[in-house]
């Protein structure tokens, strides 16, 4: 008679492994084999990349509009894509034409100044209104200085345009920059007026010069001790008004070890008599 508890017995299962199974309920009486070895992980997707792929259909869906929706109509009617380089830059030109088409015109300019000039005597002619050109290194600030009083520049980081999808490998870059700057998918980077410009490269080269004058006084402290000059302990600052008025008492009257220089005389200063 069952006491109502579930019966265990041992069942011999189909790859020959004896073990004891519940035998109270029926869904145990199922056969091992049947049954999955191993459970699969679920499928995570990171939510960076889930961002990252929106985002690349969108851009797509930008750039590349269907049929039936028909081919994008430009922002900018009279704009230019310039492809800078160290002695050249190449300059596309897209302007609407006489029925409407889209027109460019492609033509390649030296950097020197009067070159510079003849580019935005081109750009002016065609009565472009916007300008777009990547960040090379250095060179595209000269350019960027002649053409900024004339029509409106862009600056635009490379890595920005590469993740721009749907470009064709045989387009010129300053054809496929003319195009994404058409229809307003560039985005420029932040480059300050001249006055600031020009006091940032000040502030830049003082923040330069600092760790060099630093570097030269340790070399003139090294150059005083294998010397024999203890100058260190009779000055604090060796570049000082009293230190200076030292080195050019050695220099004019000259040191024991060493001859003497020049023919000038200079007051002598307290820590020399």
């Amino acid at each position: 008679m069952s006491d109502g508890s579930p019966r265990m017995m041992n069942m011999r299962y189909s790859d020959g492994h004896r073990g004891p199974v519940n035998g109270g309920y029926p869904w145990y009486r199922e056969s091992a084999s049947s049954l999955p070895r191993a459970l699969s992980a679920p499928r995570s997707v990171a939510t960076s990349t889930q961002n990252r792929v929106a985002r690349r259909r969108r851009l797509r869906a930008t750039a590349f509009p269907t049929q039936e929706e028909g081919a994008m109509e430009p922002l900018i009617e009279r704009c230019a894509g310039l492809d800078v380089h160290k002695e050249t830059v190449t300059a596309c030109i897209r302007v609407p034409g006489p029925t409407g088409e889209r027109m460019q015109h492609v033509q390649t300019f030296g950097t020197m100044t009067d070159e510079l000039l003849a580019l935005q005597d081109r750009l002016t002619t065609h009565g472009v209104t916007d300008v777009a050109m990547e960040s090379t290194g250095v060179y595209w600030k000269p350019i960027y200085y002649v053409l900024e009083e004339a029509v409106t520049c862009l600056l635009v980081n490379a890595a920005h345009m590469r993740n721009v999808p749907g470009r064709k490998t045989d387009v010129q870059d300053c054809v496929w920059i003319a195009q994404l700057l058409e229809h307003g998918l560039l985005r420029g980077s932040f480059v300050p007026p001249a006055p600031i410009r020009e006091l940032r490269d000040l502030t830049r080269y003082r923040k330069t010069l600092i760790p060099e004058r630093t570097r030269e006084v340790q070399r003139l402290h090294k150059v005083l001790e294998e010397a024999g000059v203890k100058l260190v302990s009779v000055a604090t600052d060796i570049l000082g008004v009293s230190g200076r008025a030292m080195l050019d008492a050695l220099v004019v009257k000259g040191h024991p070890n060493f001859p003497s220089y020049g023919h000038r005389k200079f007051p002598t200063p307290l820590g020399c008599r």
